[in-house]
């Protein structure tokens, strides 16, 4: 019996079906046994593992592939054998294309066994069927002019299988650039990014290029994923493996910036298994494709079983592996080119970043500019270009960059230019611009910013002229990521030189800060040499002393005349203002600094002027912004040049809110386009009120580089402001303007200083304070000790003679705020300020109002009330007389010595401030002099001097407790606690226990 073994290969690759045929020799018969198995065409190919074994009566066979295994036993009885034969790979018959490796014949003990644990199996799944072989390379800047440095024959690489492999890929992070390391002008249609080749032929199995308009993945065709603006100068992760076994190939790109991968794939397709050469290149390749140009991170090529990546899933934790490279951090750099010195055209010097600025993401010009031509003058002359073209290759707009931003003055516009590379493959506008009129502002200094955000793909134009601003984005424009960045200012060697100066140049570029939202409103609060070297630059004025600002116009003089000028304040920079405020506290008093008998139709609070010689309203800007106080109202005046109106007032009317209170005054313009406007506010401090008035489409013209603000001052028929002027400020510029009276109150006023205090401390001057019979006048004065008090009283005790009867008017104490030049009995208003007079059986308490201010002789000097003298003539008697300012209430109260007492309340009455104060008591020099006795008299003074419960503190003897304590007392049954009785001889006192004391009454 003889057993040929017909295919006996412990590994095979490549072959469609398997014949495994024992040979059975049976009473000389013999019988043949045939088993196939189905190869699946993407396995044919690969490395498969065959074993077959006889043991006694059973046979077996096992077939593995990479992903798969197939096995059968069966019976069947084999002759004894003397000869053996083995054929590998061919015999007579039959010839096998492909290769063999680790093949072993066995005999004997041992031959039968586990398919798997035999030695051949081990080694070869080991070696033919490796796990991922990966090699990754160092991050590097590739150049698109030079052979790459990622050229790699991976089959030479130690411990390397590439023979039979059926799964590779390669990946990386890319940055793509037109302009670095080496500047692309002119882009091919295909540049190479990375390919992986089984063969030393130029055409590669499997490569990624950069297209038009797309990455191009390539296996045998090509597939394409779009980038459109995502390409120059961002980050973007490609990977691109094949799996034989599930015969398709994937391509993966994640766009950083936008956050989005996509996926391309062949599917189906079929390549053949690596073979023993592998491969893997990046960029230029051999001089004759162009190559990739940029930054290459995290490069990887991976071959052998767990390569490939099919899903986004896998993808996505693959990438988890490899972060987002972190660039290098470039901060933000600002250059002065220019300082505050003017400089011309002649002077001006290129400023060039080179290789300071690659990859900024942003980059700005902007400074002042003035243009000193003839305005006929109708060419093109270059302020600004900034460019990423070198000088070789600059032109005017022919060559993406040359126009990277620019501004260019020709005739009355400013054109402000720039570009976009668009989808960089497709037709496109490649430069864009925009025009704005400079109409009357040609020839003015004007602030000029022009800037680019990458990270927006915007790019921003503003203009900043005395009473407006202009600004505006070209958007979707996106500009290569730099390496070269120059800045021509002026000249350019293309266009008309600038006729013309310029101050306070800047270059900046960076990650941050060069670039702002030109297209917002109030943007020029946050531009860069804005402030404070802008056109309607802020400047304020005041008095720099505490102890100086309160401040009283008199003598014909102003409170405060002060010229605005750049000689007089440097840097105040007025060249062009046209936005201003002006704003003091004021107190009222007609009584201060001098006794004002009669209010004048008007008195001027303040004047601010443009002009250096100026009349009351002759020419415009004779009242810039002027206030003062006219009949019943708060005036308001301005001016329209349009118009050619020097006196357009409006008022605010205060009715008796004039005197006394510390009112705030401001009043403000601003040249607003549309509607220049003048806003007046009246603060009326006691009552928490804002009034507000409004003057529209009042046209000024611009104030420059002189103001003047005189406070106060009697001229021009208007009388000089009556009483106390606090903190005068003026403001110009932006900000002055104040819109809203939440605006005054809230972040205005809290600017000022805190108007003085009123007189609130409660004083008790001594008028007669020991018990004594009057024999002559006491008078007493004070003058400004208690100017702008708000509370005053008098009190004291007297008794008359009571052995004369009263038949005269007899004056026991008039208190006057007026002067003795002035004071009369009650002819003038506050000749009686408080008064207490006798006549006939009456007490008389008289006072004074002084009725409405713009009404002359309306004031009433002698407003009474008497009280009876009850037949205590005779006898002390307690007398207390106030006024409260902020009550607008006078109260007489009067206690006779039984307790029996009066009052009254007058109501309405309107007293002035007093600046000054005296005290006659007993003789004025209108009435009889009192006869009699007085005891512990007072002026009160401030917080508290006025109430409505007086209580004297000590009589000058025991008085009597009111009648119906006694008879209370008396039913109880009981003493008197802590009271007092008044009899004609005896006085009854309890204290705690009964003790019966006699003492003489006190007549």
């Amino acid at each position: 019996m003889s057993l040929i073994l017909e295919k006996l290969l412990m590994d095979i690759m490549c072959f469609p079906y398997i014949k495994l045929i024992p040979l059975i020799e049976n009473l000389d018969k013999f019988s043949n046994i045939v088993e196939s198995v189905k190869i699946n065409q993407e396995s044919q190919q690969l490395w498969t593992y065959v074993y077959f074994g006889y043991n006694n009566e059973d046979l077996q066979f096992y077939i593995e592939w990479p992903d798969s295994s197939g096995t059968k036993q069966f019976k069947g009885w084999h002759i004894v054998a003397k000869y053996w034969a083995l054929y590998l790979g061919q015999d007579s018959k039959y010839t096998f294309q492909g290769k063999t490796a680790y093949s072993n014949l066995r005999f004997g003990k041992g031959s039968w066994g586990i398919q798997t644990e035999f030695e051949e199996y081990k080694i070869g799944k080991s070696k033919l069927w490796p796990g991922v072989q990966m090699k990754t390379y160092d991050s590097k800047w590739i150049t698109h002019t030079e052979e790459s440095e990622y050229d790699s024959l991976l089959h030479e690489e130690s411990e390397w299988v590439t023979d039979g492999i059926y799964e590779y890929g390669f990946g990386m992070w890319t940055k793509f650039f037109i302009t670095n390391p080496s500047r692309i002008y002119e882009k091919p249609d295909r540049i190479l990014i990375a390919r992986l080749g089984f063969s030393d032929s130029d055409q590669a199995e499997f490569a990624v290029y950069i297209g038009r308009g797309d990455y191009e993945f390539w296996a045998g065709s090509m597939r394409p994923v779009q980038y459109a603006k995502n390409l120059d100068g961002y980050w973007n992760y490609i990977y691109f493996s094949y799996s034989k076994l599930q015969q398709i190939a994937v391509g993966y790109v994640n766009f950083l910036k936008q956050l989005q991968i996509q996926r391309t794939k062949f599917d189906p397709f079929d390549a053949d298994p690596a073979n023993n050469y592998a491969r893997f290149y990046v960029g230029n390749w051999k001089n004759n494709q162009f190559g990739f140009n940029g930054r290459m991170v995290s490069a990887v090529v991976r071959m052998g079983r767990g390569s490939f990546i099919n899903e986004i899933e896998e993808f996505q934790t693959w990438m988890e592996l490899y972060k987002v490279p972190v660039d290098d951090e470039l901060g933000t750099k600002d250059h002065e080119i220019q300082g505050a010195e003017n400089k011309d055209t002649e002077t001006y010097e290129t400023f060039i970043y080179e290789h300071e600025a690659i990859e900024t993401e942003q980059y700005s010009v902007y400074g002042w500019f003035k243009y000193c031509g003839d305005l006929s003058n109708s060419d093109a002359q270059t302020i600004i270009r900034l460019t990423n073209n070198e000088v070789d290759h600059l032109s005017d707009a022919s060559i993406l960059g040359d126009r990277t931003i620019t501004a260019i003055q020709q005739g009355g516009n400013m054109i402000f230019g720039t570009y976009d590379i668009g989808f960089i493959d497709k037709d496109y506008e490649v430069n864009r611009q925009t025009e704005v009129e400079l109409g009357e502002y040609r020839g003015i200094w004007m602030y000029i910013w022009v800037g680019y955000s990458r990270f927006d793909q915007q790019t921003g134009w503003f203009l900043g002229f005395p009473d407006i601003s202009k600004g505006g984005v070209i958007k979707k424009t996106m500009h290569f990521s730099p390496k070269y960045l120059a800045v021509y200012l002026g000249k350019d060697g293309i266009n008309k030189k600038f006729i013309g100066k310029s101050r306070h140049v800047h270059a900046c570029y960076g990650t941050t800060q060069c670039w702002y939202f030109v297209n917002k409103v109030e943007t020029e609060e946050s531009l860069p040499a804005w402030i404070p070297y802008k056109l309607n630059n802020q400047f304020e004025f005041f008095i720099q002393k505490d102890d100086d600002a309160l401040i009283v116009a008199q003598n014909d003089n102003a409170a405060i005349d002060v010229e605005i000028t750049e000689s007089n304040y440097p840097g105040s920079d007025i060249e062009a203002i046209f936005e201003y405020g002006i704003g003091i506290w004021t107190r009222w008093l007609m009584n201060y600094p001098f006794f004002l008998l009669e209010k004048a139709d008007s008195h001027s609070i303040f004047r601010f002027t443009t002009n250096a010689q100026y009349e009351d309203a002759e020419q415009n800007g004779d009242r810039t912004v002027s206030a003062f106080v006219g009949r019943g109202e708060y005036k308001f005046s301005t001016y329209d040049a349009v118009l050619n109106k020097n006196d357009i007032s409006t008022g605010s009317k205060f009715d008796k809110e004039l005197e006394g209170y510390w009112n705030f005054i401001y009043f403000c313009y601003k040249r607003i386009p549309t509607n220049p406007k003048a806003i007046g506010y009246v603060f009326l401090s006691n009552v928490n009120v804002v009034k507000r008035i409004e003057i529209d489409n009042a046209k000024h013209w611009l104030l420059r580089n002189y103001a003047r603000l005189v406070v106060g001052k009697k001229e021009f028929g208007h009388s000089a402001f009556q009483g106390k002027l606090f903190d005068p400020r003026v403001f110009l510029g932006k900000g002055s303007y104040i819109e809203t009276s939440e605006d005054l109150i809230n972040n205005l006023i809290p600017k000022f200083r805190a108007y003085p205090p009123y007189k609130e401390k409660q004083d008790n001057e001594p008028v007669q304070v020991e018990k004594a019979k009057i024999t002559e006048r006491v008078f007493k004065s004070y003058e400004e000790k208690y100017s702008g008090v708000f509370e005053y009283s008098v009190y004291g005790f007297a008794k008359g003679n009571k052995l004369r009867n009263i038949t005269e008017w007899t004056t026991l104490v008039r208190v006057t705020q007026n002067t003795p030049d002035i004071q009369k009995d009650n002819e003038n208003a506050g000749d009686r300020t408080l008064t207490i007079f006798a006549d006939k059986g009456k007490w008389i308490y008289s006072t004074y109002d002084y009725g409405d201010l713009e009404v002359v002789d309306d004031d009433d000097g002698s407003i009474i009330h008497e009280f009876d003298m009850n037949k205590q003539w005779g006898k002390w008697t307690y007398f207390y007389f106030a006024y409260s300012f902020k009550l607008k209430q006078a109260y007489a109260y009067i206690r006779f010595i039984d307790q029996s007492e009066n009052s009254f309340l007058f109501e309405d009455i309107y007293h002035f401030v007093p600046h000054y104060l005296s005290v006659f008591f007993a003789e004025d020099g209108y009435g009889k002099m009192f006869d009699g006795e007085a005891f512990d008299w007072y002026l009160g003074i401030g917080d508290g001097a006025f109430t409505t419960t007086p209580n004297p503190k000590q009589w000058p003897v025991d008085p009597a407790p009111p009648p119906d304590r006694i008879l209370s007392a008396l039913l109880a049954n009981q003493g008197f606690n802590s009271g007092r009785i008044v009899k004609s001889q005896t006085f009854l006192q309890l204290d705690e226990t009964v003790n019966l004391v006699e003492i003489k009454q006190e007549e």
